[in-house]
């Protein structure tokens, strides 16, 4: 998987989603986010018990494919980065490279199958 986004667009979909799981429930805490990438669109799904949400947004997809990431850390990955676009890659099966101008991190991806 590789896509190719603006910060600000995939910010705005991840507090969407971290949102959306905390006001349906006062313990709800988003813990992962499966991230999709289809030709030309980016889907990012989150869960709490039985309240599931799908946000969807348009990005440059140079690979499609699907990661399992925990939110937290990616959400603060993206909040840090200073430039306008990022690029996110996935390499060796369980890992996801985030790159920008000035930023280049690697983080681990969790087994897609835990989520379903």
């Amino acid at each position: 998987m590789k896509f190719i986004i603006s910060r600000k667009n995939l910010l705005n979909r991840l507090n969407g989603i971290s949102e959306a799981i905390t006001n349906s429930s006062s313990e709800a805490l988003l813990k992962d986010i499966v991230i999709v990438a289809g030709y030309n669109t980016l889907y990012l799904m989150g869960k709490y018990l039985d309240f599931k949400i799908t946000l969807q947004t348009n990005c440059e997809v140079l690979e499609v494919g699907t990661i399992l990431v925990e939110s937290e850390i990616f959400k603060n990955i993206i909040e840090d980065i200073d430039d306008d676009y990022i690029t996110v890659k996935s390499f060796n099966h369980n890992c996801i490279n985030i790159s920008s101008i000035n930023s280049n991190l690697n983080i681990f991806t969790k087994n897609i199958t835990t989520y379903l």
